[in-house]
């Protein structure tokens, strides 16, 4: 017999119809499990009275959804979810149940809560901080709350400015407001007086600060905002947790350098970002973070299985971060590199070439036409170089230029299949890093007179700065918060940012913060408690980076964090692969046919879990959903499966 309590209310389906129940693979699809229509008779009286006569002409159809079903079959618990009336007539009522959702948006609270509107403990400043200046004038640290509009620094044994483990202030192109966020300067001051105490001499200063929270961070705020503790977390180790999110809005809040992401956009990018598993435990309320792809990461089972099977072929093929192809989907940037990627389409109509090393591929171009070398992908390990027209000196500026040899390809795609253009975008992303001088275009004569770091090359991200554009527009209350008046929302001068509005497509620039800094003086990276030959510490500048290959310069040999999305072969340390145990990239672990759907009869009396791996006729599959017949004979033995099988 079949029942169904509907907000503790007991209905029951039609008898002559059979129940379709689809278990979907919550890691191959953002989805859990969902009936087809389920008829309710109205004849029945507990029907009625469950509905209401809903059936009848004369009453008003405002039914409103079911927050909690759940579907019996001889006393057996088949599903349960949020049921919503399908359609209505003079006889039945029809019900379909949504259910299980997935790994994570089983808590409807995840895609309720917005990540910038927590509001995060305010940073206050401890690392690379000129103290004796606060101490004796008697001020407090810096709380970037209070928006300080300026900040005296320090960093002769400090790497970074900012708070432990929580933010950091490195300088950053504002793309917006063409203006450097976080900007360092050195002025020899005669005459400083602070709360009456005076200072003078060499002293180093920020302006236009800008917050930029660690990433790990931010995830272990967001969950103990949903009241869950992080209990593992294989990502909290070098240099994964020196990842930063790079913002330019100089507001001194957190929760302001972040994009409009619910709280279950921003976990799910961030399992896909590190194809890593989340695993809640809602009992105990904790969160467990292993660097293994969640979909391959479960329970192997084995089950009897009919001899017939059906083949059917996807030329797309399954679209999840283990089967198709992997990409970023980068900021809006207007300063990226235009070597940071070797699109798919350039590696379609560019011969590649590989080399055991370096000193073979430069012989194989010696040997070349000129057009055949700009016209061909060198590749040494995962390391990709082209020959191109670049200025003569390395300064951005020299208009004359010399063919030369340039590494590029650092954050290429992942690319399982050449002639599929199915990606997986991953929406936190390498910032962009951008040449450029230190003083700003706007940077006033006084200013330049009086900074001694001088305008000599820098290189920072380069991110754009619309969220403080929008900041402007509102109006701030006694406590720091921003909001719009009801006055700025009728006249339309402002846009709903509540926590009703959709999530924005912007994206989460990320880099790693340098343990060297840079001395902007003698171009050099040294480590901060060591000294350069002559080394003035006044002109020494935080340094963020994506890839270590890309501006090697600024960076000590043991630097060796690196966005790449494949395997690099000369310091694994710093790549995807090395979460794991072994060297393999993090986005090619197992080969599955994602092209060929493989239909399969399985006869058992249980529901099936479609996230496990399962073992059927001496070979492994990824299960794509189960399909489960329910009558008023109970739950039928034989089930429909789709898989993928795991070749290798």
């Amino acid at each position: 017999m079949i029942t169904c309590i509907m907000d503790g209310k007991k209905g029951y389906p039609s008898t002559s119809e059979k129940i379709k129940i689809t278990y979907e693979n919550q890691f191959v699809k953002d989805s859990g499990s969902y009936t087809y229509d389920i008829s309710f008779p109205m004849a029945i009286t507990e029907n009625r009275k469950l509905f209401g006569n809903i059936q009848r002409m004369d009453v008003k159809k405002n039914i409103s959804d079911f927050e909690s079903c759940r579907l019996y079959a001889d006393n057996r618990l088949i599903m349960e979810g949020k049921g919503t009336v399908t359609a209505i007539n003079n006889s039945t009522v029809k019900v379909q149940i949504v259910g299980g959702k997935s790994r994570i948006k089983y808590n409807s609270k995840f895609e309720k809560h917005y990540i910038d509107e927590i509001n995060y403990p305010p940073v206050i400043l401890d690392t690379g901080i000129k103290e004796d200046i606060y101490t004796q004038s008697g001020m407090e640290m810096p709380n970037m709350d209070d928006k300080p509009p300026f900040i005296f620094i320090d960093l002769s044994d400090a790497n970074y400015v900012g708070q432990k483990g929580v933010a950091v202030l490195n300088p950053v192109n504002d793309e917006t407001n063409e203006i450097l966020a976080n900007r360092i300067a050195t002025t020899n001051f005669t005459k400083l007086k602070i709360n009456g105490v005076k200072f003078k001499g060499v002293y180093t200063y920020m302006t236009n600060c800008a917050v930029q929270p660690y990433l790990s961070y931010i995830l272990r705020k967001v969950m103990e905002y949903e009241g869950y503790s992080v209990v593992k977390n294989d990502l909290d180790r070098s240099p994964w947790n020196r990842l930063v999110i790079v913002s330019a809005c100089k507001s001194g809040k957190v929760k302001d350098a972040l994009p409009h992401w619910t709280v279950y956009k921003f976990i799910d990018e961030l399992r896909k970002f590190f194809n890593a598993s989340f695993v809640f435990d809602d009992v105990s309320k904790t969160v467990s973070i292993s660097s293994t792809n969640e979909m391959l990461n479960n329970d192997c089972v084995s089950y009897e299985c009919e001899d017939d099977f059906s083949v059917e072929y996807d030329e797309d093929g399954l679209d999840n971060i283990s089967t198709s192809n992997v990409e970023y989907s980068f900021d809006g940037a207007a300063n990226r590199d235009w070597r940071e990627v070797i699109s798919q389409s350039v590696q379609k109509n560019y011969v590649t070439k590989t080399y055991e090393n370096t000193n073979a591929l430069v012989t194989a171009a010696e040997k070349m036409s000129e057009k055949e070398r700009k016209t061909t992908i060198f590749k040494v390990g995962f390391n990709y170089y082209v020959w191109a027209d670049l200025p003569k000196d390395g300064n951005p500026e020299n208009s004359e230029t010399t063919e030369q040899r340039t590494q590029c390809g650092f954050f290429n795609p992942v690319i399982r299949d050449m002639n599929s253009d199915t990606f997986q975008d991953l929406n936190i992303c390498p910032a962009a890093m951008y040449p450029r001088r230190n003083w700003d275009g706007k940077t006033t004569f006084w200013d330049k007179l009086g900074d001694k770091m001088g305008n000599a090359w820098i290189v920072v991200p380069s991110v754009e700065n619309e969220k403080e554009q929008s900041l402007e527009d509102m109006e701030v209350d006694d406590d720091g918060e921003y909001y719009y008046s009801i006055q700025d929302a009728i006249q339309g001068s402002s846009e709903d940012t509540s926590s009703t509005s959709e999530d924005d497509d912007s994206k989460m620039p990320v880099a790693f913060q340098a343990e060297n800094i840079v001395n902007v003086k003698k171009h050099q990276p040294v480590e901060c408690n060591n000294r350069l030959d002559g080394e003035e510490l006044e002109y020494r500048m935080p340094v963020l980076y994506t890839d270590y290959r890309m501006y090697p310069k600024r960076l000590l040999a043991s630097e060796s964090g690196s966005l790449s999305l494949e395997s690099l072969s000369r310091r694994e340390k710093g790549t995807f692969g090395q979460l794991r145990t072994d060297t393999s990239s993090r986005f090619s672990m197992t080969q599955i046919d994602g092209h060929h759907q493989i239909t399969i009869k399985i006869i058992t009396d249980e529901i099936p879990d479609p996230s496990k791996i399962f073992i059927l006729r001496n070979k492994k599959y990824i299960c794509e959903k189960i399909e489960v017949e329910v009558s008023n004979d109970g739950v039928s033995r034989e089930k429909t499966g789709y898989f993928y099988e795991i070749i290798k």
